[in-house]
């Protein structure tokens, strides 16, 4: 399983210290695309808030996942109860 993470400064302002970034994760083993993570205006300037922007795009992936898998299991049981109701009335 490969995965990476793609990131892109645009709209660098080297006296603020700011820019806007995206971070786009790939995972080769999977089938869903997930979206990129967009910001503007990020404050990098010291090590403390680029470590800090990082956890917040960590964060962000996480609550993905976390819906992501909400989703799945709500369409699963849908589809489990619709079988079983199907086929109960088969008899």
């Amino acid at each position: 399983m490969a995965i990476s993470w793609d990131i892109k400064l645009t709209n660098v302002n080297t006296q603020s210290k700011r820019a806007d970034v995206t971070a786009t994760r790939t995972d080769d083993q999977s089938t869903i695309i997930e979206p990129p993570y967009s910001f503007t205006q990020v404050i990098l300037e010291t090590p403390a808030q680029r470590l800090a922007f990082l956890d917040t795009v960590w964060n962000k992936h996480l609550a993905w996942v976390a819906k992501q898998t909400e989703i799945e299991t709500f369409i699963d049981n849908l589809e489990q109860q619709g079988k079983a109701n199907l086929e109960a009335r088969e008899v």
